[in-house]
């Protein structure tokens, strides 16, 4: 059972960028379960800016036999004071693993089916670009579709005593092309006439190869801690039939600490850490590197729960992201700006019968933009799931 957990948290980790401690424990129960919710976000920036509302509704369902198998869906509503509005789907994921070799090999497949939207105008556009795929709001849809992907991959255990496990990780995802934006516009003909012509190119983004090491140390029978890097390359991203944009490598680091006191209540603290190496940009008739990427970004999420009544409980939750040279392209230019974002938080789930629970959490965020525009951040979320077992 060790060796499938942590084989587990490494396949999450893959999928998520993160460990989910709730999502452990289910999966180590052995139960399918289905999951739907709805999620209510705002955010704004700057004392002029209107603020950005989403309303999501995400939904999973795991099927935990020999072989696991695996729906997520997200549908959302995103908009902002004007123009700027979206009512769309995400990509439906399929994914599937199977564990064998003696429970320490885990093989995993999945299929993105680009039911998603599309074809964005170009207010939609720049919503998702200035806002909804920005890290530091945590959207719970930041974009929306992005067509066919397939993915496939591997996660084998090395036991290296008896409270430490490692285990070493890879996977591929291949992608294919989608219209990501969709304009009508005019320009003048040799002639001096007007005319107009409809923006509808493809756009594939580039495939992706990375790699994983995690390591699970039980030092204690009450004290467990998770070890996870990855190593992300990507291939040139593609508009029509020419290479135009490299995206940097990416390096995540994650470190899981859950520490239960008594059988009433635990601490859990995680702790993400992304890179991004340098991106390369079309110049003419060569790519070179440029120096507009992302700086590193740290967040961290730590929970209190008090578990009473069985797995009924109440807990006290704080995130906190640190985002440093943050690139904004603008009209004259591209500017770079440190992020911050603390937020406090209360949550809780409550079991309403042997199969069906409800958790609920609502977070406050507070943060600012640094010099040269000294913006404050203020958002707040909220989340209510239901869970079915089964």
């Amino acid at each position: 059972m060790r060796r499938q957990a942590v084989i587990l948290i490494i396949t999450s980790f893959f999928i998520t960028g993160s460990v989910s401690g709730q999502d452990l424990v289910n999966r180590e129960r052995g139960l399918g379960y289905l999951s739907i919710g709805t999620g209510f976000q705002i955010y704004k920036t700057g004392q002029f800016a209107n603020p950005i509302t989403q309303v999501s509704i995400p939904m999973s369902l795991t099927l935990t036999t020999n072989l696991n198998l695996s729906i997520t869906h997200v549908a959302a509503a995103s908009w902002q004071e004007g123009d700027r509005k979206i009512f769309g789907l995400s990509d439906t994921w399929f994914q599937t693993n199977m564990i064998t070799w003696q429970d320490r090999l885990m093989l995993n497949a999945g299929i993105g089916l680009p039911t998603g939207t599309t074809r964005l105008d170009t207010n939609q556009y720049i919503m998702t670009k200035e806002y909804l795929s920005r890290n530091i709001y945590g959207f719970n849809l930041p974009v929306y579709g992005q067509g066919f992907s397939a993915k496939f991959g591997f996660a084998l255990s090395i036991p290296l005593g008896r409270n430490v496990v490692a285990g070493i990780g890879a996977q591929y995802i291949y992608r294919q092309g989608y219209h990501p934006i969709y304009y009508t516009y005019q320009y003048r003909t040799q002639d001096g006439s007007i005319a107009s012509d409809v923006w509808d190119l493809v756009y594939r983004p580039g495939n992706e190869i990375s790699g994983q090491l995690g390591m699970d140390i039980l030092s204690m029978d009450n004290l467990k801690i998770s070890l996870n890097a990855m190593y992300m390359y990507y291939m040139r991203d593609m508009l029509g039939d020419n290479e135009i944009y490299g995206s940097g490598a990416r390096f995540l680091g994650n470190a899981h600490i859950y520490y239960r006191y008594g059988y009433t209540s635990y601490l859990t603290f995680d702790i993400l850490y992304r890179h991004q190496g340098k991106n390369e940009i079309l110049q003419g008739l060569a790519f070179q590197q440029s120096d507009l990427k992302n700086g590193p970004q740290i967040q961290i999420n730590f929970e209190a729960k008090i578990i009473s009544d069985g797995r009924n409980g109440m807990s006290i939750l704080t995130l906190l992201r640190y985002h440093k040279d943050t690139i904004f392209l603008q009209k004259n230019g591209a500017e770079k700006f440190d992020e911050f974002l603390i937020g406090p938080g209360v949550g809780g789930n409550y079991e309403l019968t042997k199969n069906w629970e409800v958790e609920i959490k609502l977070h406050y965020n507070l943060g600012n933009l640094t010099e040269p525009r000294d913006d404050i951040i203020a958002g707040f979320d909220a989340f209510v799931m239901l869970h079915y077992t089964f």
